[in-house]
């Protein structure tokens, strides 16, 4: 894997600053807008005039990057590791057919969902709420969670799958460091 950062040499431009998206990236993002729990605290979206394309600037650092952040900085590690070990207390704390209520547990399983392959799909029209219930055949027999779209539809989605994925990108940290 290579760093993406790069050495611009200057702050990006007072123009560039006031052309940014208003909030701060958030793990999973896509566009930079999500109610997502866990945010890459002061990296912003930067429009470069001269490149033609967006660019990544952490204010507080000064970094810039062209690629988007990787999420795999010390404590966006350790919460990817903290991931794979809380989501199946609260599928299995949870009651058949209930929507998740505390807030904490809600948060987790949005994470979770943010590294599905397919979570873009499984959010659909945006996310309302989460549930626990029965996987739908040849399933059924086990739990899973499924989310609850803002128009009223559901879908399960595995929380295996996006094990599989944090997994992937934890191994790859390794490779790297």
């Amino acid at each position: 894997m290579t760093e993406s950062f790069l050495n611009f040499g200057v702050q990006p431009t007072q123009e560039e600053i006031s052309s940014m998206s208003s909030t701060t990236l958030a793990v999973g993002d896509t566009d930079g807008a999500s109610d997502a729990p866990s945010r890459m605290d002061g990296w912003q979206v930067v429009w470069s005039k001269e490149h033609g394309r967006n660019y990544y600037w952490h204010v507080a650092s000064g970094r810039t990057a062209w690629e988007r952040p990787s999420e795999l900085d010390d404590k966006g590690l350790l919460r990817l590791q903290n991931l794979l070990k809380a989501w199946r207390g609260i599928l299995h704390g949870a009651e058949v057919g209930q929507e998740i209520q505390d807030v904490n547990a809600l948060h987790t399983i949005k994470d979770l969902l943010a590294h599905h392959p397919d979570a873009t799909s499984k959010v659909g029209v945006g996310l309302r709420s989460v549930k626990v219930d029965m996987a739908p055949p040849p399933n059924q027999k086990h739990r899973c969670f499924w989310v609850i779209r803002l128009d009223g539809s559901q879908e399960d989605f595995s929380a295996r799958k996006c094990c599989s994925v944090i997994r992937g990108k934890l191994k790859e940290r390794e490779q790297v460091s």
